[in-house]
């Protein structure tokens, strides 16, 4: 297995990466984001292929799931399973406290 970290593109290409399956990206988090459009279309299909999404707030360096599909929030992950999801959900969680 390997592993490592993409960084050059758009979120949405990351996105379609983690919808894609296979061995091109387990998750993609995305923090700089212009719109909520660029990152909605990516997320749609990263749900519709069987993986999941959450987003988040970051407010005083902590960070809150967002509970509600809202098009207002900080980052988002979308990875390829709801597995993937809690581990990195939990990870950047215990990091912001």
């Amino acid at each position: 297995m390997n592993i490592g970290t993409l960084e050059m593109g758009s979120n949405g290409a990351h996105q379609l990466y983690v919808a894609s399956g296979g061995n091109r990206a387990a998750a993609a988090i995305t923090t700089a984001r212009g719109n909520p459009e660029d990152t909605a279309a990516g997320a749609f299909l990263v749900k519709r292929s069987g993986g999941a999404v959450q987003r988040f707030n970051a407010i005083d360096g902590i960070v809150t799931p967002v509970e509600i599909e809202s098009a207002e929030y900080d980052l988002l992950i979308a990875a390829n399973n709801e597995r993937t999801l809690a581990a990195l959900s939990g990870l950047l969680i215990s990091v912001s406290l």
